[in-house]
């Protein structure tokens, strides 16, 4: 019964995991897919990096996430799930009482609580703007790629760029 508390609880922390995980894959895939459009890259390399860092960026959110963080995002069942996870093999009227206890008051507790908000609205924020960015982007045809061109007829020296001939006053 209480293993089974534990268990649901690690399915929380892997929803959050990924939610997460989701948002900041959104966040490198818009600047990934900007970057290789202005420089002539397929997307689907950054189809493939997303899907990597989506992974490994579950993974090592899931792995840092402890029972702390869930006692500290729900303050009414801290000592139970502490005393709960150290008396798991245990079998007595106390612990028993306290599990049922415990499972009452579990059905309270949200993963809402573990998602900061305000990081959430950033993130969401530049989301968008980094959407309307590489829209922008994509509606001025830019592409590094051409500019190569451009730049052999400049000459760089010591005073800055121009696109004027060295004068030979030789």
């Amino acid at each position: 019964m209480i293993s089974r508390l534990f268990f649901e609880l690690k399915a929380e922390i892997l929803k959050i995991a990924v939610f997460k995980a989701t948002l900041n894959t959104a966040i490198f895939f818009l600047i990934l897919a900007t970057v290789f459009s202005l420089l002539s890259v397929p997307l689907l390399y950054a189809f493939i990096l997303g899907g990597i860092f989506i992974v490994i960026n579950s993974y090592l959110y899931y792995a840092s996430v402890s029972l702390k963080s869930i006692e500290d995002a729900n303050p009414e069942v801290r000592e139970m799930l502490r005393t709960a996870k150290d008396n798991m093999k245990s079998d007595n009227i106390m612990i028993r009482a306290l599990n049922e206890e415990l499972m009452q008051k579990a059905r309270h507790i949200s993963s809402g609580n573990m998602i900061n908000y305000r990081h959430l609205m950033i993130k969401l924020t530049i989301i968008a703007a980094l959407a309307f960015g590489m829209i922008f982007t994509a509606t001025l045809n830019l592409k590094f790629s051409d500019l190569s061109g451009t730049l052999k007829g400049l000459q760089f020296k010591r005073g800055g760029i121009t696109d004027q001939a060295p004068v030979n006053l030789e």
